[in-house]
């Protein structure tokens, strides 16, 4: 190869290197330790806003570009660079002239001599403010969307608890009067009427014990009494037995720990019980489940775990899966500050387990 074509060659080459530091904000820079000398590349001279013409790039001028913050963290990892050839990829902060702000990530190596001292420390620098600007957004829009579940159960436990309040102040009083007057009526009659009115009489005193009984049960699922009166355990207890007869699958209840640990949280986890126990009742064709709450000084550990078909791992973004309550359940994680995960396999039954603090 002549000359000439060597030289279009490499020309060639820093064009397209040129082009794709461009496209990819990227720059390179090389520190000749010997001659303290060092060399940017236009990409690099962009990434910093420096003018070529007027900035001599130098390691004491890097460093005055580097962010206050970030400057004595910067300036010991080029001080390990140097001295053992530590490689370093942390992100930092630059102030530009402009008195912009970018984030910068890097990678230097160090080319060293045959008795393995370092020679000269040759590097690049990529711009990543976009993707730390997005992370930052993302990281804000969960936030909001914690406070906004966090809000939406308030509200809809609000909610419930007034309609419970309703149904035991005005629905409860007139059930109870409609029964004392049915058994006014009956004494009233007289004897061949009421012997005649027997069954139709018998039949309303029923309809009025199953309305009062469904009554109870609607005010129980809206408002739990026993998870004010006694506590989570207790209340997952009764929840358990409830279950237990409305399904006929067995429910086993295991408690570790202080009843009330969990009053500060207790109906956020009550509700995600709840939950699985539905899922349960709907999907799981299980013939037993286990509910284990554990509450110690490292947190609180709740576990509802059955012995159903379960459900490939791959199925949770499907959406029949999505519709088991799943979002609902980690929402209400999410606003009592806990994790929670579903861990499955199929034909191996599920497992839902709440944690809040490292139990």
């Amino acid at each position: 190869m002549t000359v000439a074509a060597r030289k279009s060659t490499l020309q060639t080459l820093e064009l397209q290197l040129h082009e794709a530091q461009a496209l990819a904000h990227f720059g390179s820079w090389e520190w000749d330790l010997l001659e303290d000398r060092v060399t940017w590349s236009d990409a690099m001279y962009a990434m910093m806003g420096a003018d070529p013409a007027t900035f001599r790039p130098s390691a004491d001028a890097f460093m005055r570009c580097v962010h206050p913050e970030d400057r004595e963290r910067v300036a010991q990892a080029a001080a390990e660079n140097r001295a053992k050839g530590t490689p370093y990829a942390a992100p930092f902060r630059i102030l530009r002239q402009d008195g912009s702000v970018r984030t910068l990530r890097g990678a230097s190596h160090a080319v060293t001599d045959a008795a393995g001292r370092p020679r000269r420390v040759v590097g690049v620098l990529q711009d990543i403010s976009d993707e730390v600007a997005a992370q930052e957004a993302l990281r804000s829009y969960a936030a909001q969307v914690v406070v906004l579940s966090r809000r939406l159960v308030e509200v809809q436990e609000s909610h419930d608890q007034a309609l419970a309040r309703e149904l035991h102040d005005n629905l409860g009083p007139s059930l109870t009067a409609l029964s004392i007057n049915l058994r006014l009526i009956e004494d009233a009659l007289p004897a061949p009427l009421r012997e005649q009115l027997a069954a139709t009489l018998a039949d309303s005193r029923e309809q009025v014990r199953q309305a009062t009984s469904a009554m109870r049960d609607v005010m129980g699922e809206l408002h739990p009494h026993s998870l004010d009166d006694h506590g989570l355990p207790a209340a997952l207890r009764v929840l358990a037995g409830a279950f237990e007869k409305r399904t006929g699958i067995r429910v086993a209840v295991t408690v570790s720990g202080p009843e009330r640990a969990a009053d500060r949280v207790a109906l956020p986890l009550y509700r995600i019980a709840q939950e699985a126990l539905n899922n349960v009742a709907k999907h799981s064709r299980a013939r037993n489940v286990q509910i284990r709450y554990t509450a110690s000084a490292m947190g609180i550990l709740l576990e509802i775990e059955d012995d159903g078909v379960g459900f490939a791992a791959p199925r949770l973004d499907d959406a029949e899966v999505s519709g088991w309550g799943l979002a609902t359940m980690r929402e209400r994680a999410a606003a009592a500050g806990a994790s929670c995960e579903v861990l499955s396999r199929s034909g191996g039954g599920a497992l839902v387990r709440v944690a809040i603090g490292s139990a």
